[in-house]
């Protein structure tokens, strides 16, 4: 009988709003939440909007600097789209962990709630 405790991933999905990006990972702060394998997911930027490529840029700086989360990055050279984008990133989440709880950049995830879901 195997006891081990499944391992469960963070996985936050990002495009170019670094504001948002920066919120989900300060409110992720927090001893309970950093032994998590913890993912940040960025789309690729769109074609047609040359904003894009700079917030994107700025994006995986800032995911690349965070040294308390250690975040893994999964990044896009292009862009999928929503609906492409995030099943392919919990894909790759899955490929390494036994589940996985995804946060959107545009959605608030307090720590008590993400622990709640990673135990039941």
């Amino acid at each position: 009988m195997n006891t081990t405790a499944p391992k469960i991933a963070i996985l936050l999905i990002a495009f170019n709003r670094l504001d948002l990006l920066e919120r989900r990972i300060n409110e992720l702060h927090d001893e309970r939440i950093r032994h998590f394998p913890f993912f940040v997911a960025i789309d690729g930027p769109r074609v047609h909007k040359s904003n894009d490529l700079k917030e994107n840029l700025l994006i995986i700086k800032r995911v690349k600097q965070e040294r308390y989360l250690s975040p893994q990055l999964i990044q896009r050279n292009r862009n999928y789209g929503c609906d492409l984008h995030i099943p392919m990133a919990i894909e790759e989440v899955l490929e390494k962990n036994d589940g996985v709880i995804v946060i959107e950049d545009d959605v608030q995830m307090l720590p008590d709630a993400i622990l709640q879901i990673a135990f039941e």
